[in-house]
């Protein structure tokens, strides 16, 4: 039976987010800022309309435009992502 060494089992069980994740699923993340930007404008016609529930407040005031923040910040890495591709 083979031996496994105890460095071996602690680097299995660590979870590690690298930059090139960003990369992997950034159409997933893409779509999941798209859709939060989609509710924020929904709960902004809401608050307009003086019909916001209490249930709802915590998206108005907690997460509000978090998605164009997201949106712009996933821009800019596949911005530079595809700026240094190409670099010595």
């Amino acid at each position: 039976m083979e031996k496994i060494s105890k460095e071996s089992l602690m680097n299995t069980n660590k979870f590690t987010i690298s930059w090139g994740d960003f990369s992997r699923y950034r159409s997933s993340m893409f779509g999941l800022s798209i859709i939060g930007i989609m509710v924020f404008h929904y709960f902004e016609h809401i608050r307009s309309a003086h019909l916001l529930l209490k249930s709802e407040q915590f998206w108005d005031y907690y997460i509000g435009s978090t998605g164009v923040d997201f949106f712009l910040f996933l821009s800019g890495m596949g911005l530079f992502y595809s700026l240094t591709a190409n670099f010595p």
